[in-house]
Formats: structure tokens, sequence, C-alpha cells
């Protein structure tokens, strides 16, 4: 069970948590910041059909998931042409021998290694830091060409 205390100043300022809340936390309670409470529940997790306090308990065993993540950004993700079904991730993650699928797609969403959406109801995965990537390279030989012809 878990006591859901969000906090904030004046202008959404990021502060420490007053000192009734630590206290509250040397105690076992889960105390969160409001931007993070809003960002856990926020709409992957409703994609996901995730919970509040499912999706808590997932943040508070992120260390647990951590290697899962990482092997599936190295592993996974470049394999990853275009958008895929939650399903066939699963099967590319099993091929890599990757545990926790669901944990890792959930975690790779909030940390925005991938774009997940829901598409008729069918949950479908696309990497961001690829595309991205692969879009800034472009964009410098783009420039390299350019400035290649105006010296020519």
């Amino acid at each position: 069970m878990y006591l859901r205390i969000t906090y904030k100043q004046k202008n959404g300022k990021w502060v420490s948590p007053p000192y009734v809340l630590e206290k509250l936390r040397n105690y076992g309670y889960t105390v969160i910041d409001w931007k993070l409470a809003n960002r856990i529940e926020g709409a992957l997790a409703r994609i996901l059909m995730i919970g509040f306090d499912e999706a808590l308990e997932l943040w508070e065993q992120r260390e647990r998931f951590k290697r899962s993540v990482v092997l599936a950004r190295e592993r996974v993700l470049p394999k990853i042409k275009q958008e895929i079904s939650l399903q066939e991730f699963s099967a590319l993650c099993e091929e890599e021998r990757i545990l926790y699928t669901f944990e890792t797609v959930y975690f790779l969403g909030l940390f925005g290694w991938v774009n997940v959406q829901s598409k008729d109801g069918v949950v479908v995965i696309s990497p961001i830091g690829k595309v991205k990537r692969e879009e800034q390279k472009q964009g410098k030989l783009v420039k390299q060409e350019e400035e290649a012809e105006g010296q020519g």
C-alpha cells in the first residue's frame, strides 16, 4: 500500500521535500514530486494499461530491470527499422535472451529511447534515438556539401 504524497512549491519550482515528508520517507513510505508522479502515470502507462500503483512499483524496482533495458537498447533497437508491435518486440527480446520484455518497453518509452503508441488497439513501438541520430547525420552531410559547394 502506498501513501501518495506529491509536492511542489510556488511556480512549480523543484524543491526538496519538507521535513515531515523526509521523515515519512525514512519510515518506508514512497515520497515523489508531482512532476515525476505525472510522468510515471502518464500516457505511456495508460497505453500499456498500467495503473498508478503498478507503475509506481515498477519505478521503485527500476534497478532490477536496468540490465534488460541496456541489453534491449544495444541489441534489439538496432534491429528495428520501422514500427513493430509489442509481440514482435517480445520475440526479438526472446531471440536475444532478454528478460522482462514488458517492463523493458515501459522504461525504454519512459526514458525516451522508443516511441510507444496505440494504433487501433495494437501497441506499436518505434525507435526514437536511432531516427534522431540519422537525421542529425543527414543534416551534417548536407551542411558539409553546402560548404563544399560554396568554396568550389
